[in-house]
């Protein structure tokens, strides 16, 4: 399976200014909860599971595990910076509705 989930260059920037270890990779879980009913979750580590999808952008690497991954399959990685601060935002075409600050959707 090749994974499509995408980096944009938002992301990809912080990322590279985050990840200073190398060993240290971002998480991004789909949990029970928020609003709309599924949150996302994000994580530095430093393991990468056996079962774990693995995405790559050049030095990035991001980690989703097989449960969360199809609830984020085609889903985009951005870094959005605003007046209230800055933060990782996910673009779902999987989701049906989401709330308000996009924190949680639904499916």
């Amino acid at each position: 399976m090749v994974p499509t989930f995408n980096i944009l260059d938002s992301a990809f920037q912080q990322l590279v200014s985050m990840q200073r270890d190398k060993n240290q990779f971002l998480r991004i879980s789909i949990l029970a909860g928020g609003c709309s009913g599924l949150q996302y979750q994000f994580d530095l580590e430093t393991e990468i599971h056996p079962d774990d999808i693995v995405i790559r952008r050049e030095e990035i690497t991001v980690l989703i595990d097989p449960v969360s991954y199809p609830f984020l399959e085609r889903a985009a990685l951005s870094y959005e910076t605003e007046l209230i601060g800055s933060y990782f935002k996910i673009t779902n075409p999987n989701a049906d509705k989401s709330c308000g600050c996009g924190a949680s959707f639904s499916i």
